[in-house]
């Protein structure tokens, strides 16, 4: 009697486990808005409901938790030595970013979390040799500087070219959808020397995380459309001037400061002005879908 006691109490007890860890797993999407008004804008007050992309906080600002007001990186192969100017939080970024200039007139910035260089400028004082160089040639020296971050082949790669400069744009594309990892390298024409490096949550969607998460992404696809749609529809309620349109092609998956997979939609509003026909207002304003832990 006694040792069946003990084996449906084992037993109890392992099947409660699982039930416990499934529970505490549980997410729900949700569903935030983070809007700011253009050009006077429309009468509706918008709501910074991810704090962490707050106006205040994507603007530069002196940070005092900053542990060090000097700091020496390597970039390229060269050492920099630079006094901390400000910092910030990109949109689309679950990190924040301190900026750093140096005497010779150079600049880097490093992500907080990592302290790994994620932006850099070159002073335009440090000319290099003047060359001849070919499309192919200018490419090659992107292409070479980008590869000892990431592989690629595995990203989508844009260009602009001016006079003075080349700018290549290696993008990660997952499904179809634009992910917020991307890393922007600007070539000397001249030179072939990088003269400017922005990079942005580098090798985050990897293929191991992308199959972990694979459940999640697919449910966020389907369902962000939709819901998108109606929280514009419940942030515009009470606007005395009706939506035209709202253009929700442009997004973004990113993951949150919490962990958590999103998408991202930055969303151009056109209001109609009141008793015409015109649009003139025009509101623009972030729409994040995201899970969160239920």
């Amino acid at each position: 009697m006694k040792r069946t006691l003990i084996v449906i109490l084992i037993l109890c007890f392992v099947i409660f486990i699982p039930s416990c860890n499934s529970k505490e797993d549980r997410k729900e999407i949700v569903v935030l808005e983070n809007g700011f008004v253009l050009d006077g804008g429309s009468d509706v007050l918008h709501k910074t409901e991810y704090p962490q992309w707050s106006e205040e906080n994507t603007r530069p600002h002196k940070d005092n938790a900053v542990a060090s007001k000097k700091k020496t990186v390597t970039f390229n192969g060269i050492e920099y030595s630079g006094t901390y100017e400000n910092s910030y939080t990109e949109v689309f970024c679950d990190y924040q970013t301190d900026f750093y200039k140096c005497e010779n007139g150079s600049s880097f910035a490093v992500n907080r979390n990592t302290g790994e260089v994620c932006a850099f400028e070159k002073s335009a004082d440090e000319s290099g040799e003047v060359k001849v160089l070919t499309e192919e040639e200018l490419k090659a020296c992107a292409d070479s500087f980008a590869s000892k971050y990431i592989n690629t082949s595995d990203y989508e790669l844009s260009t602009e070219k001016s006079e003075n400069k080349s700018v290549y744009i290696y993008t990660k594309i997952l499904g179809g959808i634009v992910t917020a990892e991307l890393m922007c390298i600007c070539v000397n024409n001249q030179s072939g020397e990088i003269v400017k490096f922005n990079s942005r949550m580098l090798n985050r969607f990897s293929k191991e995380y992308i199959d972990r998460k694979s459940d999640e992404l697919n449910e966020l696809l389907q369902s962000a459309p939709v819901l998108a749609d109606q929280k514009l529809k419940e942030v515009f309620a009470e606007s005395r001037f009706p939506i035209i349109e709202f253009d929700k092609s442009k997004r973004t998956l990113c993951i949150m400061h919490d962990g958590q997979l999103s998408i991202v939609y930055s969303v151009d509003v056109k209001l109609r002005t009141e008793n015409t026909d015109s649009f003139s207002r025009v509101d623009f304003l972030y729409i994040i879908v995201k899970y969160q832990s239920a």
